[in-house]
């Protein structure tokens, strides 16, 4: 029975140690997918995008690098940064394609949807 309880605690503490890895992960991420979007607004609707974005980076920032680290373990140390960021290239020049073909309300929802998620 002890030996299950401990068995129990190690499985739920490496349980909360991947999630915490996995929300590094996520927030370096969001960093890299809100750029984008937060640019697109700023250019079309002024407003106070940029500095929501900077404030969240900066609120952000350890975890945000911290990510990116977590990125180059999981991969055995075989990536940089710089392979990293060319990994997510492709992805930020379609998001930006993506961007440029909404309309002026499609891409308000996509404003505020950031905003949003940079405010929780």
């Amino acid at each position: 029975m002890k030996s299950t309880i401990i068995l129990l605690g190690l499985l739920t503490s490496a349980f909360g140690y991947t999630s915490e890895i996995k929300d590094l992960q996520n927030t370096f991420e969001k960093s890299l997918f809100l750029e984008p979007v937060v640019n697109k607004c700023s250019k079309k609707f002024k407003g106070e995008y940029r500095s929501t974005y900077s404030g969240w980076i900066n609120k952000n920032v350890m975890q945000i690098v911290e990510g990116l680290e977590q990125l180059k373990k999981s991969s055995g140390g075989e990536l940089t940064e710089g392979l990293i960021m060319a990994q997510y290239a492709e992805k930020i020049t379609k998001l930006n394609e993506e961007l440029s073909k909404l309309s002026d309300e499609e891409l308000k929802a996509r404003c505020d949807a950031a905003m949003e998620t940079m405010s929780s």
